[in-house]
This record gives C-alpha cells, structure tokens and sequence, in this order.
C-alpha cells in the first residue's frame, strides 16, 4: 500500500535535506577524529572507558625506550614489507604481553 502523506513535497525535501546534512556533518566530525593520530587515540580509549588528560605521565622508561625504537624502526623502514614486518613484531609482542597478563 502506497505511503500517504499529509505534508507538502518541499516541507519533506527540507527534512530530507536537513538530516543528510546533519549525518553529513557527522560524517566529516568522524573522519577528522581518525585522520589524526591524537584524536584518533583519543577516541580509541574512551570506546575502552579509559581517559587520558594532558597531566597524565608514562613512568614507565623500558616501554618509553621500546615505543622510540619501533616509532625509528618505522621512520627507517624503506619498504613496505619492512614496515609490515614491524608491525607483526609488535603485534606478535602484544600478543605475548596479553596471554603472561591473564595468566596471572
């Protein structure tokens, strides 16, 4: 059964219109979050219920040292392979840390 409706075409088109702009708008806010790396964390941490504000510190200096030698690794990675084989590297670490942490 066909829909019936009561308003006119250009009253529709103007919701129409309003909302594809709003989910637009909300489209580029998203985006604009992911495309840089601190929003982009940001954001992944607060979908895990975990803040992080400007007075927050990591105390920890082995992690600090690991993080600065994989962040070089990458900057000097020459290829993508290279860079592939980092990133299976960290997530074959990641993967360890994870398994000993709920062990225990």
């Amino acid at each position: 059964m066909p829909r019936i409706s009561l308003l006119p075409a250009n009253v529709i088109f103007q919701v129409k219109t309003l909302a594809a702009r709003d989910l637009s708008g909300l489209v580029n806010e998203a985006y604009n979050t992911l495309l840089q790396p601190l929003s982009r964390i940001h954001y992944i941490l607060s979908q895990h219920n975990l803040g992080v504000s400007e007075t927050d510190q990591l105390d920890d200096p082995h992690l600090i040292t690991e993080v600065i030698g994989i962040r070089e690794a990458l900057e000097d990675a020459s290829s993508e392979s290279e860079a592939e084989e980092i990133k299976n590297d960290v997530s074959g670490s990641r993967e360890t840390i994870h398994s000993v942490s709920t062990i225990n």
